[in-house]
């Protein structure tokens, strides 16, 4: 199975477009699991949960710019017809909402 490091892809679509190209594909479904960003660039990562100790298992190295890179770059050369995004979870959102529900104002 063909597979791109986030070193491969850090500078440069190139290897995922030629990779495309190669295999004549024309249409192209993308499963973007967001843990493939690293938390310094983006929060809303289940890695990313505040006040808990460090995670043991693969933490994503990519930016948030570098995936959207490679998205654009897909998108203008094959028909992108399905972009599904999982692995979001917005922790501040999250914290915020249960706070505020423990808040008598918000009781009836």
């Amino acid at each position: 199975m063909k597979f791109l490091t986030p070193d491969q892809l850090a500078e440069d679509s190139g290897p995922l477009l030629d990779w495309l190209r190669e295999n004549g594909y024309k249409h192209v479904m993308i499963h973007w699991d967001l843990d493939v960003i690293s938390p310094a660039d983006f929060r809303s990562l289940l890695c990313a949960e505040p006040h808990i100790p460090p995670v043991e298992y693969a933490v994503g190295e990519m930016t948030l710019d570098q995936i959207l890179r490679l998205i654009k770059d897909v998108s203008a050369e094959f028909d992108v017809v399905a972009l599904g995004i999982t692995e979001f979870l917005p922790w501040d959102i999250i914290r915020l909402q249960k706070g505020l529900g423990e808040l008598s104002i918000f009781h009836e």
